[in-house]
This record gives structure tokens, C-alpha cells and sequence, in this order.
């Protein structure tokens, strides 16, 4: 399954640990933290929107499910895999693995 794959464990704890290490970094000003997560949020809307301009099934699938800004987190390895196709696997099977991530 993707998400047991060492390369999406990579990309996923990666992105969060860039984010909890700005939190915990105590010598990091309040302006710096600011736009870090500014640059994270960015970084998700950009995602989304790149997925909802490539790919319409999965936006709203994701949408649907208030996930759409989470896709940023699994961008690299859903973009590499050939067989994660809406022609292949329905909507509502991708909401159900984004959500299963996420937990």
C-alpha cells in the first residue's frame, strides 16, 4: 500500500516536522513562525490548485471531504504513481485513503 512505502514516510513526516519544528524552536522570532506557516499554507493552496487544474476528480473528492488543502502533504508520491487514475480508482476511494493518512 502507498502509505507503507519508506518514500511516503519520507515526503509526509518531513513536511510535518517542518512545521513542529517551528513551533518548538525557541530562539525562532513570532514574525519568522508567521511566515514559515505562511509558507505552508501557501505551499497547500498551491497544491490544491495545481489539483484542481490537473485532475478535477480528485479535487473534489477531496473537497467533498474538506481535505483538499491536505493533498500538498502526499503531492510527490500521488503524483509517481501510475495507478491511483480516476479511471482506476473512484473518488470516493481516494477520499478514503487521504482520510486513512491522516490518521
Amino acid at each position: 500500500m502507498i502509505c507503507q512505502t519508506s518514500r511516503f514516510n519520507t515526503v509526509v513526516y518531513g513536511r510535518i516536522n517542518r512545521a513542529r519544528s517551528l513551533v518548538l524552536k525557541g530562539s525562532v522570532t513570532t514574525t519568522a513562525v508567521v511566515l514559515n506557516v505562511y509558507g505552508l499554507i501557501q505551499d497547500a493552496a498551491n497544491s490544491a490548485d495545481n489539483l484542481k487544474m490537473h485532475n478535477s476528480f480528485y479535487y473534489n473528492a477531496l473537497y467533498a471531504n474538506h481535505l483538499e488543502m491536505m493533498y500538498f502533504l502526499i503531492e510527490p508520491v500521488i503524483t509517481g504513481v501510475p495507478y491511483l487514475n480516476p479511471m482506476i480508482i473512484s473518488d470516493d476511494e481516494l477520499a478514503e485513503l487521504l482520510i486513512k493518512l491522516m490518521r
